[in-house]
């Protein structure tokens, strides 16, 4: 596994004090964002984002892609008709290939 952010060590004692770990806490970034967090999952990524510099930066990066986006209007960019958002062939049978050989 890899650790973004914290040292092992340090996030085991996190771990012990209720802490999230990183990937935790982008997913709290990401949820906050679109649907708000709880008084515990608010809590829990201030505490993350007071020590970790890593999701700091995530979350300057979040924030500049989601303006981006919204500048752009990158949703016109997609197909009005869902239906016409079809995946090729090739790429279809590659996905399932490696999804057959994982299990």
């Amino acid at each position: 596994m890899i650790n973004i952010g914290l040292e092992s060590s340090e996030m085991a004692k996190g771990k012990k004090l209720g802490m999230v770990s990183c990937i935790q806490a982008t997913g709290l970034v990401e949820k906050k964002a679109s649907l708000g967090l709880t008084f515990a999952e608010k809590l829990k990524l201030t505490v993350h984002m007071a020590i970790c510099d890593a999701c700091r930066q995530y979350v300057t990066q979040s924030k500049w892609l989601d303006e981006m986006l919204n500048k752009r209007g990158a949703m016109s960019i997609l197909p009005q008709n869902k239906a016409t958002l079809k995946l090729d062939e090739v790429v279809k049978a590659k996905i399932i290939s490696r999804l057959e050989n994982k299990q």
